[in-house]
């Protein structure tokens, strides 16, 4: 070691070269290195969507969902499968095992690719084929843009915009909603079809075999070759009505034209947007997974304001996923600078100023390294990279700082520069590489977190690791070449370290005298702490503080026309904006469904709509998400109808973790089924602290229910498929054949007019032709009743489940003993299982993978600082700090009203190797002078050492403090998950340092004492 720090010495350009390079480097990989919001990760989830228009919920569920399940059976990887069946579309969710390498996901994805496309049978009316898509992170759009205005004006002039946005690099799937494609629809009067002996399959088959183009092969001449082509497209979507249905018996043909007339219309998708109040359209961008976020929003913004929009039509930016990272990026930036300036500010205290900017240089060094390693191994700059750079800023000095103290105290002693500087290395590199070991030790477990959790945060211990790497190689080789040619005056001790280190000594031989009633108070203090967590303090993995919007929900009556469901929503508009405008960016209202993805563009039952209410930044309001729910809650529900029911909850941040509590209750047994869902309902309703409890068994239209007699339908010479077949055409109608241009399909439908459509009596007349050509009305074969429908059929595992939610209020009562209370309450039996979901069960196995990660750091250090000091017994006493630090954490999650989460808890765990690192410092130089040979009085020798290390452990502890408040406090820039975590890093290492030295002298006097007792017991015994 020495020769190697001697060569850094003596060839100071090739450590100021080395300085440039990384400099330089950090720089240009700062820049260009990808920017997001939170780290785009797999979230080990598969959906398969498959329409199926026109279908009844039962109909999907049988025709669709299960044979999809069926398939599912056979693969292996599977953890879970939920499947929603709505009318016309069928949404099977695949769930692997959270613990799933990315091999095994993709292998799972190609088994249910290969099942689902190739050898499963649908009905022949399912639009295409099912569409598989993997679930990630980068699902989130980056942008949401809200347009108001007619539809005549938006669809040609957002139809351009979704063009030139698809040119711009970076920018990956576009969806809009609100302004659905128009189509030619066929409407047909079926008094007159009749009249002509024409049935709509007749029609269908007709207006199809029409519309063709293709070519006829190849004719060949003595004068050449010809193409031989044909084409009967419709040039106008009127010409369709010329189309020949049958000829006559006199042998003229009957026209369409006779009994129908067409329309361009839009598409009916179930859907009706709204943005601030009016209706509108919504515009959905998602960036590619290996574009930067900031630079492809970037060039959105620039294609938007060089748009001119037209007259009538308002926009609105909704949502900015951008403006998260750049805040956080700006936050980082800002509070560093701070920490920095804080950090030399105290170091010109102890140091001379060349020294203490030396000192310092290691935090901008690392850090600009950190940006080469990053920009190297493709990892982008986001929420959980940022927040590894937070943790490290302030230690990074704290080897700078030993090194540093160490060269002075040699410089006092009268060494040159350069000697000093070696010197010092040489005597401290040891315990050094222990502490910053020690810390690496306590964050590694981190990697190996299982699930979704380990995946979203394993950028923070890697960059705790690399950083501290990267801050030990320039605290042994870069600062003594740096502090080896400063030219600066022979240190003296400063009269304010002189006078601490006075008071100090005087605190240290009272507590060494006092020894165990410091113990005895130090053991009741952490015993306090123990309680003071379990008791007052809450658990929330990810707390959402900082949560950026809102989502309602509104269910009215079933069947209710979207008219009056949008009456409704029109008046909860206005009061949001009444009680919450200042605090409000926008609204997008989606009438129709109650699906929380912003990038659906069909709806299901007009009586659902959902609202996504955007707000401002967290730092530029005055209530959190969560106080701004609870407040409207009362004032809309005197505004909206008393049969209708609105729900509410924030827009949740980070990885999803499900509702607050999620029990399923599961059984193909309706009845069983739903008496249990109303037991278990009723009883979650009464718990103290629970409220806004529901279920997602959704309740559909009425249905017209057509019992066919099989006997009679055979006699007329017809089959079931001839009348689904017709009365699908009839009321949801059928696209038969497209109009296609360069520029635009247009798809052509047939169904019957609106007359024959609303008039219930109709129905039983609706003719269809059998095989002869024979008008038969169905109701000489069908009788036909009415009965409650289903808006959904959600299954678990392949059996029919409903789910029971609501919210729960902390204060009083924590979703997990909701659950518990439940669990003794009712069991799973033949007839109904019982399972629960939602965020207890993520939030357990978060805390049980923090505690075995907290296990594995503290055995890790343990059997590093064995090595280190050849001893099974030494570690023991530096490890004694570590259960004190429940203190520190007791103090600042109660004084501050921070929850403990998945980020305090790493600081958490992380501060076990910050503490220890003084430890390890103050006994090795406590056992050094112990190796002198001369005798030296105990109380001397514990005293002395641990004088000598009050400067390094002070400065340490303040500097890595005062590196981590401005961004705790929000100085320099607020973010609630950001903060919480360096207020625990703060305090707990305040509280960690103070414990440190006082009681690691404490302990090594009691550790003599009992090794005294020990030895006479032994010559006793001997």
């Amino acid at each position: 070691m020495q020769r190697l720090v001697a060569f850094f010495i003596s060839h100071r350009m090739f450590v100021n070269i080395l300085v440039l390079t990384v400099f330089i480097g950090g720089a240009v990989s700062a820049v260009n290195s990808r920017k997001e919001g939170f780290p785009e990760v797999s979230m080990n989830r598969i959906t398969i969507e498959t329409r199926y228009p026109g279908a009844a919920v039962s109909d999907v569920e049988l025709n669709v969902t299960v044979p999809i399940e069926n398939e599912l059976l056979t693969i292996d990887g599977i953890k879970e499968v939920l499947s929603i069946s709505e009318e016309g579309l069928s949404i099977v969710e695949v769930r692997a095992d959270d613990n799933a390498s990315d091999r095994d996901f993709a292998k799972l994805f190609d088994d249910i690719d290969r099942a689902v496309q190739s050898s499963l049978e649908l009905p022949d009316n399912v639009e295409g084929r099912p569409v598989i898509r993997e679930f990630t992170s980068s699902d989130v759009p980056v942008l949401e843009i809200g347009y108001s205005g007619e539809y005549e004006l938006l669809k040609p002039y957002i139809d351009q915009l979704e063009v030139k946005l698809r040119r711009i690099p970076g920018v990956g799937e576009i969806s809009v909603a609100g302004v659905p494609d128009l189509e030619v629809q066929i409407l047909i009067d079926p008094v007159k079809a009749r009249s002509y002996n024409v049935d709509l399959r007749m029609i269908a088959a007709a207006v199809g075999k029409r519309n063709l183009e293709g070519s006829g092969g190849t004719l060949e001449s003595f004068v050449g070759e010809r193409k031989v082509v044909l084409f009967s497209k419709f040039d106008d979507y009127r010409e369709v009505l010329n189309t020949n249905v049958i000829m006559n018996r006199d042998g003229y043909g009957i026209k369409l034209a006779q009994m129908a007339q067409v329309v361009m219309m839009p598409e009916n998708r179930n859907l009706i947007v709204r943005n601030n109040g009016r209706r509108g359209a919504s515009v959905t961008v998602k960036k590619t997974g290996s574009s930067d976020l900031i630079k492809t929003v970037d060039s959105v913004y620039e294609l938007l304001n060089s748009e001119k929009i037209p007259d009538g039509i308002d926009m609105k930016i909704l949502f900015d996923q951008s403006r998260l990272t750049r805040n956080r990026i700006s936050l980082l930036v800002g509070n560093a600078l701070m920490g920095f300036a804080l950090v030399i500010i105290i170091l010109i205290g102890i140091f001379n100023y060349r020294t203490a900017l030396w000192t310092a240089f290691g935090i901008p060094f690392t850090l600009f390294a950190l940006f080469i390693f990053m920009k190297a191994i493709g990892l982008s700059i986001n929420l959980i990279s940022l927040g590894g750079f937070i943790i490290i800023i302030g230690m990074l000095v704290d080897d700078a700082i030993v090194i540093s103290e160490e060269t002075n105290t040699n410089r006092e002693d009268g060494l040159a520069p350069a000697e000093a500087a070696n010197k010092a290395v040489k005597d401290m590199w040891m315990p050094v590489l222990a502490s910053s070991l020690t810390t690496m030790i306590a964050f590694s477990p981190l990697f190996f977190l299982n699930g979704f959790p380990g995946k979203f945060i394993w950028a923070i211990p890697l960059m705790v690791v690399v950083g501290l790497a990267v801050s030990l190689f320039e605290s042994f080789f870069v600062l003594p070449t740096h502090l080896a040619h400063s030219k600066t005056e022979k240190p003296v001790k400063r009269k304010i370290i002189a006078k601490m280190e006075n008071g100090y000594r005087i605190l240290v031989i009272f507590a060494v005298n006092k020894r165990y009633l410091f113990v005895t108070g130090a053991i009741i203090l952490c015993l306090i702490s123990i309680v003071a967590l379990g008791k007052f303090v809450r658990k929330d993995p990810f707390p959402q503080e900082a949560s950026e919007g809102l989502i309602l929900k509104l269910t009215t009556l079933p069947g209710t026309p979207a008219s009056e469901t949008e009456k409704e929503i029109s008046a909860i508009e206005n009061l949001i904006f009444k009680l919450a405008g200042k605090e409000v960016v926008g609204l997008n209202t989606r009438i129709g469904t109650h699906n929380e993805l912003t990038t659906v563009n069909r709806g299901t039952q007009n009586n659902l709509a959902i609202m996504f209410v955007y707000l401002h930044p967290y730092s530029q309001r005055e209530r959190s998400a969560q106080q701004i729910i609870d407040e409207l809650q009362e004032p809309i529900n005197k505004v909206i109808d008393s049969k209708t029911v609105v729900t509410g909850e924030i827009k949740r941040q980070g990885p999803p973790m499900g509702k607050p509590f999620e029990i399923r209750i599961i059984s193909n047994n309706d009845t069983a089924r739903i008496e249990t869902e109303k037991k278990v309902r009723s009883f979650v309703s009464d718990i103290e602290g629970v409220y806004d409890v529901e279920n997602d068994d959704i309740e559909g239209k009425n249905e017209v229910d057509l019992e066919i007699d099989y006997d009679i339908l055979s006699r007329t010479g017809l089959t079931v498929e001839d009348v689904l077949s017709t009365l699908r055409i009839a009321f949801d109608g059928q696209i038969i054949s497209k109009m296609v241009t360069l520029d635009e399909s247009i798809d052509i439908r047939v169904r019957l007019n609106e007359d024959a459509r609303t008039d219930e009596d109709f129905l039983k007349s609706l003719p269809v032709a059998n095989r002869a050509g024979q008008i038969i009305n169905i109701e000489n074969f069908i009788s036909v009743s009415e009965k409650p429908g289903k808006g959904t059929l959600r299954h678990v595992n392949g059996v029919r489940a409903v789910t029971v939610y609501g919210n729960t209020d902390l204060r009083v009562i924590n979703p997990m003993k909701v659950m518990q209370f439940v669990g003794s309450k009712f069991k799973t039996n033949d007839q109904v299982s019982i399972e629960y979901s939602g965020q207890p069960v993520e939030s357990a196995l978060i805390f049980s993978g923090l505690s075995s990660a907290a296990l594995l750091a503290f055995a890790g250090i343990y059997l590093v600082i064995a090595l280190i000091f050849n001893s099974f017994k030494r570690p023991l006493m530096v490890l004694l700090a570590v259960p004190l630090l429940v203190a520190g954490f007791a103090f600042v999650l109660l004084t501050h009203r921070i929850p403990i989460s998945m980020m305090s808890g790493i600081a958490m765990i992380g501060l076990m190797g910050v503490v220890v690192n003084n430890s390890i410092l103050l006994i090795h130089t406590i056992s050094s002078k112990d190796k002198s040979g001369k005798k030296i009085d105990l109380q001397k020798k514990i005293v002395d050492g641990a004088v000598s290390r009050l400067r390094p452990i002070m400065m340490s502890t303040i500097t890595t403090v005062l590196g981590v408040l401005p961004t705790g406090y929000g100085i320099g820039g607020s973010d609630p998950f950001l903060s919480q975590m360096s207020l625990v890093l703060a305090y707990g290492l305040l509280f960690g340092a103070a414990i440190t030295l006082v009681i690691i002298p404490v302990v090594v006097a009691i550790s003599d004492d009992l090794k005294k007792i020990f030895a006479g017991i032994a010559r006793v015994n001997q």
